[in-house]
């Protein structure tokens, strides 16, 4: 984690350190982090960064309980105090613009950005609405639509397909591209939750196909249309390569994700989702 310097007025007398993700530590646990720092308890490198997953030798670790000991004995003064990150600006949403604004303009790439912030309900969109192929990204529409299925009890998790020689091949094109189903034997039978999970977790364009053929592209062109993304059709299997292409936006690519946050689709599926 980096431990950037704040404004003096958001950090403790005699304290010198805080996280990055200062928000997120629970109140009461804000003194006792930022305590923990400052005395030694934890340890950051020479850049500034906690590393949690660090090996801890014996040594290192009696070291510690030993700090510890002393701290009972003798424990310093603290001041309680307010360790709260500063109120963001409203501004921020311009400023964040123009600064994906002033990138877009140095690159040779065309850009299409859409962001939503949870903590704020608010979206910040750069050529959102513009027409594009999303080639992977809509593997996640794919996903809510399989799982709101399941949860309707149409489709189920525990269905097991078998590998075959047609599942690799699209319109007489070999499925190339991310993911290992293509290298694996016919024969292999494999759960349709493992062939999402491989589908969103390592981008697999065989399970992603699979997927489509069990779902139907009628299905899934109904579901985009529930969810929001009017302008999101999908028309072909990866590397089927016919006109006319799936399209989509960036303003529409990320609904799915927020249905699942929201828990659009109830946990466990969400959170299955959410994980994969």
């Amino acid at each position: 984690m980096k431990s950037p310097q704040l404004p003096k007025k958001y950090r403790p007398p005699g304290f010198e350190i805080l996280f990055e993700d200062e928000h997120l530590i629970p109140k009461e646990a804000k003194t006792q982090s930022v305590c923990s720092a400052d005395w030694g308890i934890i340890k950051l490198d020479n850049e500034r960064f906690f590393n949690p997953f660090e090996k801890i030798s014996k040594a290192a670790f009696e070291r510690t309980m030993e700090k510890f000991r002393e701290l009972l004995i003798n424990p310093p003064e603290v001041q309680v105090v307010d360790v709260s990150l500063p109120v963001v600006s409203p501004s921020l949403e311009d400023d964040v613009y123009k600064i994906i604004d002033a990138l877009a303009k140095n690159s040779k790439y065309n850009y299409h950005i859409s962001v939503y912030d949870f903590a704020t309900n608010k979206e910040i969109n750069y050529n959102a609405s513009d027409t594009i192929v999303p080639a992977s990204l809509i593997k996640v529409l794919y996903l809510c639509t399989y799982l709101e299925e399941v949860e309707k009890g149409n489709l189920s998790l525990n269905t097991v397909h078998t590998l075959t020689k047609n599942d690799k091949y699209a319109a007489g094109n070999k499925v190339v591209g991310t993911g290992t189903l293509q290298y694996q034997k016919e024969g292999n039978k494999y759960s349709f939750e493992t062939l999402l999970s491989y589908m969103i977790s390592i981008s697999d364009n065989v399970a992603s196909n699979i997927i489509i053929e069990a779902l139907g592209k009628d299905r899934i062109n109904a579901a985009a249309q529930k969810y929001g993304m009017k302008d999101t059709w999908v028309y072909n299997k990866f590397f089927e390569l016919k006109e006319p292409q799936n399209k989509s936006t960036a303003k529409d690519l990320i609904k799915p994700l927020l249905l699942l946050e929201n828990r659009y689709i109830k946990d466990p599926l969400a959170q299955k989702g959410i994980d994969m």
